[in-house]
Formats: structure tokens, C-alpha cells, sequence
């Protein structure tokens, strides 16, 4: 088990959590729900920085073995959210919200199996 292994396997519980989160917040949902309920809006901001912070502190083996995962998109939408709160774009919020973020948990169930977590 190298150095790392322990805190991607913490991370990726985190990642987990959180992509669920989304998911679960957003079903059964419309876009037009994103603009009339402020907490839901608030609430999906928040996961999704959770999400772009915890891609940080992957260790770079781990994203680098897994390159198909687009980790650098995903650390700039949280730095997108976080310091240009100000505009954020709804639509892309609710595309990563409703397409981005359930793929993102398929592919980290798959990194969790490979890492033997599951």
C-alpha cells in the first residue's frame, strides 16, 4: 500500500459522497427548479466545490493512472464556482449537475474497484 493510498481511498469516499449528494438533490428536478429554489442552488454549488477540492488532493499517481477522468476540468469548475460566484453560468451548473457529476461517480466506483475498496 503506498503512502498515498490511504488518503485517495479517504478522497474518494469524499468524492462519493458527494456526487451522490448532487444526484440526489437534483432528481425528479427541471433547470427551471434550479432558478426558483435558492437551496438547491446553493446546495449544488457547494458539492460540486466539495468535488473540485477533493480532485486536489488526489495524489497525482492516482490521476495520472486514471487519465480518462478530466481532473483538471473538474478543479477548475470548483475554482470557477468559488471565485467567480459572482457569474456563475446556471446552465453549465445544471449540465454538471444532471450529466457531468453521475459520470463522475461511475468512474469512481471504477478507480475504488481498482483500488480495491469495494
Amino acid at each position: 500500500m503506498s503512502p498515498d493510498s490511504g488518503t485517495d481511498a479517504a478522497t474518494l469516499g469524499d468524492l462519493v459522497t458527494a456526487c451522490s449528494r448532487v444526484i440526489d438533490y437534483t432528481r425528479g428536478l427541471s433547470r427551471a427548479d434550479l432558478d426558483r429554489n435558492h437551496q438547491l442552488l446553493s446546495a449544488c454549488c457547494y458539492q460540486i466545490a466539495v468535488i473540485g477540492e477533493a480532485v486536489k488532493r488526489l495524489s497525482a499517481a492516482t490521476r495520472g493512472k486514471h487519465s480518462e477522468v478530466p481532473w483538471r476540468d473538474i478543479a477548475g469548475m470548483r475554482d470557477r464556482l468559488i471565485h467567480g460566484y459572482d457569474s456563475v453560468d446556471i446552465d453549465e451548473l445544471w449540465k454538471t449537475s444532471t450529466e457531468d457529476i453521475p459520470a463522475l461517480l461511475e468512474q469512481v466506483g471504477k478507480i475504488q474497484a481498482d483500488l480495491g475498496q469495494q
